[in-house]
């Protein structure tokens, strides 16, 4: 057969400038011994395979043995450090990052032991995910994906969610997601070890069953010896990183290359592990062929002559008849009949591919060697008791002189150096001044520094330097900052605009429908009768300013605080950079803003906005490298593994699966920017943080009391729409946001 993935000397030597290994390997030393004197591990060390077009190749070895790294070395979703990966002999570590994805696209698929299925999609998108990162029309991505599903038995389940389904259940739809592209390898990182021997076996069958109808080129990983011999064509073993055989399972099994490959098989379960196929001989002796000239005279005398009590009879093709008995043979010559009469009656006949251990008591009770045929009916051979029990004596063999090589010996050496970070400070004689104190001016005391009082004077001039900075700046920028201004003014202007031109009956109806359509018709209710309360105290207008300052705030907020989390997400080193600015702003004192806005910006209602937005920011970048930072790994490997191109991931995996973390920073950034609302008042701000601080400074209770209401409402009803903007689909019942609401009221009769 053809060679369809080839790898030749390849290594993957995981840490920092990993070519410093090299040296190391040539003198010979052990993986533990490189990772002693470099830190730096040795993955895979110089592997060469060989896998033809068609077969199951697995991959075998204990844990730390470099099978997993191996094994994404073949999509390259680890990078190899040395050495080719050929497919079609086409090297895929010296082609292009768009090359590379086409490939995973079209040609390699992988199914994870984690299933990895995406928990916001249904299994049908799941099924269909590759194809859609390969761009594929919708509809005919559906249709292969129903397709993929039914080869894998769920096309029912097909808009059931994955964690609506069995562990079994859901392997298969990984393994259908990789079916769907019909790709020419399919690597499988033990892709049953995580299920219940009983669905593992099962899973097993259908991975053979499947393979029969397509002859795809399967790469599977296992640790699981039973599995490997069951499904695997051929076996490679592996050990701290080397491959250290290939072969067949029954050459590994009767030649094991070293002894941890001799330990790696001690004690496996012949019986479970060979086929009747494995072990029945097809021998001359005791063969009836059925011809028109050859009767039951002929076939008694072949019998008799080969000193055999049974016989087995086959025709034409090879196909198997029965079996006849020297008895049976007699009976039907003295009846005159033919050899169809001299066959028995309902003898035991196994199939090819039962397993050892089901023949047990099927050939122990039988009164001849046991006939096996295949699928087709076609004669394979005989199975006697002799040739059972030797095929199940098998003894395991036990190393002398038995090691552990993945002890590692942990050397830790610190030392600590302390020092005194004071001194001694040397005293210092000094006079004490004139003693004409009327007609000149009194001499400064000498300073003497004191270990007891050593900040009785300040050290750091932090505020001098604070106000020669924001006055340099001021002096040299504030065209810069008069400039930010405008996009400001500008949302400002057109918020109040739009809030306070609206008559407060039309923009209470209007409120209470966005909160129904967003959040369900009780907070439409509740809206409602809660936006009337702020009319009926008298604070509707201030509401309304308050309402444009805050949304003002989140917008700017959203827009930038949500493209800065993402980079930062992606890059780490930027977010250890940023941290402490995050940090600062987060826990400086609200006030501190002001003074240097008012430098800035002066007073009004776009300072207000800018301290909010500065106040305000940090939640929304937070919350949003953390939801980016909180996808599992393994679904993001799955994506790559399918060809996702870095803006396919971002919007089909890492912001869907993260919007309900980065919905809660939008509803911190908003909590927290209502709560600016007093604190900028003293900036002449307006609303009802103005109210507030009115009522506090005229010591005026109902004042107070009154604005204190109004952003109090205006808080729940915030807070309540922004959490259900944060829920899934799932949460809303799978409902399409226009067939819910008022909206769905209208677009009902249209929509079926």
């Amino acid at each position: 057969m053809a060679i369809k993935l080839e790898v030749k000397n390849l290594y993957k030597i995981f840490g920092e400038h990993p070519q410093r290994a090299f040296k190391y390997i040539e003198k010979g030393l052990s993986k533990e011994q490189i990772l002693e004197k470099t830190g730096l591990s040795l993955g895979v060390k110089d592997a060469s395979l060989a896998i033809e077009e068609g077969e199951i190749f697995v991959i075998m070895g204990l844990s730390g043995s470099g099978k997993s790294t191996m094994v994404r070395l073949l999509n390259r979703l680890i990078e190899p450090t040395r050495g080719q990966v050929l497919i079609d002999g086409v090297d895929i570590a010296k082609i292009s990052d768009a090359e590379l994805r086409e490939v995973r696209r079209k040609k390699i698929a992988m199914v994870f032991q984690s299933f990895a299925l995406m928990p916001h999609m249904t299994v049908l998108d799941n099924t269909a995910f590759g194809m859609e990162l390969a761009g594929i029309a919708a509809q005919e991505r559906r249709e292969k994906a129903l397709d993929a599903l039914r080869q894998v038995g769920l096309e029912n389940y097909a808009h059931a969610y994955p964690d609506e389904l069995s562990g079994g259940m859901r392997q298969r739809v990984g393994l259908a997601r990789a079916l769907a592209i019909n790709p020419d390898i399919l690597l499988m990182d033990e892709a049953f070890s995580a299920l219940d021997p009983l669905i593992r076996t099962e899973m097993q069958d259908e991975l053979v069953k499947l393979q029969a109808k397509h002859q795809r080129t399967i790469v599977f990983i296992s640790h699981d010896l039973d599995e490997a011999m069951r499904i695997g064509d051929r076996i490679a073993i592996m050990q701290n990183g080397e491959v250290v055989q290939v072969g067949t399972p029954d050459e590994i099994l009767n030649n094991p290359a070293n002894d941890y490959v001799r330990t790696f098989f001690r004690g496996v379960d012949i019986s479970q592990v060979f086929s009747a196929k494995d072990i029945a001989r097809r021998s001359p002796v005791g063969l009836i062929r059925k011809t028109p000239g050859f009767g039951p005279r002929s076939a008694l005398k072949l019998l008799q002559d080969e000193d055999r009590e049974y016989g087995y009879v086959i025709e034409r093709g090879n196909k198997f008849v029965g079996v006849v008995s020297i008895d049976s043979l007699k009976a039907a010559l003295s009846q005159a009949q033919g050899i169809e009469a001299a066959l028995i009656d309902d003898p035991l006949v196994v199939d090819a591919q039962t397993p050892l251990s089901e023949l047990l008591s099927h050939v122990g009770q039988a009164p001849c060697a046991v006939p096996v045929v295949d699928e087709e009916h076609q004669y394979v051979g005989i199975i006697s008791k002799r040739m059972l029990l030797q095929a199940l004596d098998r003894e395991g063999v036990t190393m002398a002189d038995q090691t552990n090589p993945w002890d590692t010996a942990q050397v830790a050496d610190t030392t600590a150096q302390t020092a005194d970070a004071w001194g001694t400070p040397a005293g210092v004689a000094t006079d004490g001044g004139s003693t004409d104190w009327l007609n000149s001016a009194p001499a400064p005391a000498p300073e003497h520094f004191s270990l007891l009082d050593p900040f009785h004077k300040t050290l750091i001039p932090l505020d001098s330097w604070v106000t020669e900075g924001i006055d340099w700046v001021v002096t040299h920028f504030r065209p810069l900052f008069q400039g930010i201004r405008v996009p400001v003014d500008y949302i400002l202007n057109g918020f109040q605009q739009l809030l306070l031109g609206m008559p407060a009956p039309v923009a209470i109806i209007l409120f209470a429908l966005i909160a129904w359509q967003v959040s369900g018709v009780g907070m439409g209710i509740a809206a409602l009768i809660s936006l009337i309360a702020i009319g009926a105290i008298g604070a509707w207008s201030q509401a309304m300013i308050t309402l444009a300052l805050v949304l003002t705030a989140l917008l700017f907020c959203v827009v930038i605080g949500l493209p800065m989390g993402i980079w930062l997400a992606r890059s780490p080193r930027a977010a250890k950079i940023v941290r402490p600015l995050l940090d600062a702003m987060q826990t400086t004192p609200a006030f501190v803003y002001l003074v240097p806005i008012v430098m800035l910006f002066g007073i009004g209602n776009v300072p207000g906005v800018v301290v909010t937005i500065i106040f305000a920011l940090p939640p929304i970048i937070r919350l949003t490298i953390l939801g980016i930072n909180q996808v599992p790994a393994d679904l993001i490997e799955a994506s790559r593994s399918f060809g996702a191109s870095p803006r396919q991931m971002l919007f089909k995996v890492q912001l869907p699966l993260a919007m309900p973390t980065i919905m809660a920073g939008v509803n911190q950034t908003l909590m927290l920017a209502l709560s600016m609302v007093v604190i900028a008042s003293m900036i002449a701000v307006g609303g009802l943080g103005q109210m507030v601080l009115r009522g506090i400074g005229r010591l005026d209770m109902g004042l107070a009391t009154v604005g204190g209401v109004g952003i109090v409402i205006l808080a729940i009803i915030l807070d309540r729409l922004t959490q259900a903007v944060g829920r899934d689909s799932r949460s809303r019942g799978n409902r399409r946001w226009y067939t819910t609401g008022p909206v769905g009221l209208i677009t009902r009769p249209f929509v079926k």
